[in-house]
C-alpha cells in the first residue's frame, strides 16, 4: 500500500530525519521532517550572588546544574545552589538549595534549539544552617530569566532569579552540552 523511505542529515548542528511516504494507489507523496537534536544535555557550574532577605547582606555562592532539552523550546533540570551569608542579621548562614526547574526558551540563538533567552520556574527547598541554631528546611520557589549562549560544545549563561525565601540572585554559569 505504501513505500517508505527517508534521509538523515546534519544541518546547522541539528540532525534532521526526513521521512517520505509514497501512497502506491494514488501516487501521492507525504513528507514529514523531524529534528533530532545534537546536544540535548547540559552540565554546568556557576557563581552566584544572592540576597536571602531584606535584612541580610548579599551572599556569594556556587551552583551546579543538569538540564535535558525535552522539546525545541522546553527543558527540565536540577540545580543545586550553595551560599554563605557571612553578614546575616542573626548569624552566619549556610544555605543549600536543591531545586528542580522547567525552562522555556523564548528566542533561539541563531535558530539553535535549547539556546537563547529563557524563562524558568524553580521549586524545591532551602536548607538553612547556622552556627547558633539547628537547620531549618523552608519551601523554595521562584522565577528566573537568562540567556544561554552556545559556544560549540560549551555554553555561557547569565541569569537572574527572584523568589522565596531568597529575594533575588544573579549568576553566571558555564558548562558542557552533549
Amino acid at each position: 500500500n505504501a513505500i517508505i523511505f527517508g534521509k538523515f542529515e546534519k544541518v546547522n548542528e541539528v540532525y534532521n530525519l526526513r521521512v517520505i511516504v509514497l501512497d502506491v494507489k494514488t501516487g501521492k507523496y507525504i513528507a514529514k521532517s523531524y529534528d533530532v537534536f545534537y546536544r540535548k544535555v547540559g552540565l554546568g557550574l556557576g557563581a552566584e550572588a544572592n540576597r536571602n532577605s531584606r535584612e541580610d547582606f548579599i551572599a556569594p555562592g556556587i551552583s551546579a546544574s543538569f538540564d535535558y532539552n525535552v522539546f525545541k523550546k522546553v527543558s527540565i533540570g536540577l540545580k543545586m545552589f550553595a551560599s554563605y551569608d557571612v553578614k546575616a542579621k542573626n548569624d552566619n548562614l549556610l544555605i543549600l538549595e536543591p531545586l528542580a526547574f522547567l525552562r522555556v526558551y523564548m528566542v533561539y540563538h541563531s535558530g539553535e534549539p535549547g539556546t537563547g533567552v529563557f524563562l524558568e520556574g524553580l521549586g524545591g527547598v532551602s536548607i538553612v544552617s547556622s552556627i547558633n541554631s539547628d537547620s531549618n528546611i523552608i519551601p523554595n520557589g521562584g522565577l528566573g530569566v537568562g540567556y544561554r549562549l552556545p559556544l560549540k560544545w560549551f555554553y555561557m549563561e547569565p541569569e537572574i532569579r527572584f523568589g522565596y525565601p531568597y529575594t533575588y540572585g544573579a549568576a553566571v554559569n558555564l558548562g558542557f552540552r552533549f
